[in-house]
């Protein structure tokens, strides 16, 4: 079985505070089996549960930002509002999409590089 970032965080969080998948999942009000499959990347990440976890284990700012870096790289999906975007931003938006599982790894650098520079 293959975790997430997201899930190795949880599960060394249960290890650490010996508890079972079941404990975690019945204080998130989920089944095992659901928490289980977020953990593994099967089903998306609740956005709730951030501020549940950090509540429920007390999560120092450390915990919290490795929590935080987690969540963000375990997302099976983003959604991009594109309301008040412009035409070029809708377009470039859509092209992206339509060739994200086909870019090549060069093609994907020079894009973060490129975003990277403008932030």
């Amino acid at each position: 079985m293959e975790y997430t970032k997201f899930g190795k965080f949880v599960r060394k969080l249960r290890i650490d505070r010996c508890e079972y998948l079941k404990d975690m999942a019945d204080k998130l009000g989920v089944k095992p089996s659901f928490l289980s499959m977020v953990e593994t990347g099967n089903k998306s990440i609740p956005v709730s549960w951030y501020e549940s976890i950090v509540s429920i284990y007390s999560l120092n700012e450390a915990e919290q930002e490795e929590l935080k870096e987690a969540m963000e790289d375990s997302k099976n999906s983003i959604k991009i509002n594109l309301k008040n975007a412009s035409d070029l931003k809708r377009q470039t938006s859509v092209v992206f999409a339509r060739s994200f599982d086909e870019m090549s790894p060069e093609t994907a650098q020079k894009i973060l590089e490129l975003l990277e520079k403008d932030n």
